[in-house]
C-alpha cells in the first residue's frame, strides 16, 4: 500500500517530483503477525529500509517486496519505474542507458524509438537509427 491506498502491480514514480515513498503490507487475518522484511533487486534504484521508506537513487526499474517474519512464507511485490524529469519537462538519462550515437557535448538532438525500440535521433543534419 502506498499512502494507505493498494497498489498494483507496477508503480511509475518520477524522481523529480517524489524522493521517498512510504509503503505498507496488511498480513491476514486481523490477529496475524506484521512484522515484514522489505528487499529492493537494485538498491542502486530504490533503497528501501526495514519501515519500509523507499528512497529513490536514480532512474531505473527495481521490485520492491515484503515478505512476512512469521515464517508463512506470504509476500507482496511492486515495480518501480524510476525516471527522471526535470523541470523543463525534458527526460534526463544517463550513458548507459543509451546507445552510442555520437553526440558532442552540448549537442542538442531530438530522440524517440521506432517501432523495433531502436533510438531514433532526428537532428538537422542527420536522421539515424541506433540499437
Amino acid at each position: 500500500m502506498l499512502d494507505g491506498a493498494p497498489l498494483g502491480s507496477t508503480l511509475n514514480v518520477d524522481q523529480a517530483q517524489t524522493k521517498t515513498l512510504q509503503l505498507s503490507a496488511k498480513v491476514y487475518p486481523d490477529g496475524a503477525l506484521q512484522e515484514m522484511q522489505w528487499t529492493s533487486t537494485a538498491s542502486g534504484v530504490a533503497r528501501v529500509d526495514e519501515d519500509g521508506l523507499v528512497t529513490l537513487v536514480k532512474p531505473g526499474v527495481t521490485v520492491i517486496k515484503a515478505a512476512t517474519k512469521d515464517g508463512s512464507r506470504l509476500t507482496a511485490q511492486v515495480t518501480l519505474n524510476v525516471t527522471y524529469v526535470d523541470s523543463a519537462g525534458k527526460l534526463t538519462l544517463t550513458a548507459g542507458e543509451m546507445p552510442e550515437i555520437g553526440l558532442q557535448p552540448g549537442q542538442k538532438v531530438q530522440i524517440g524509438w521506432d517501432a523495433k525500440d531502436a533510438v531514433k535521433v532526428i537532428d538537422n543534419d542527420k536522421d539515424e537509427n541506433h540499437k
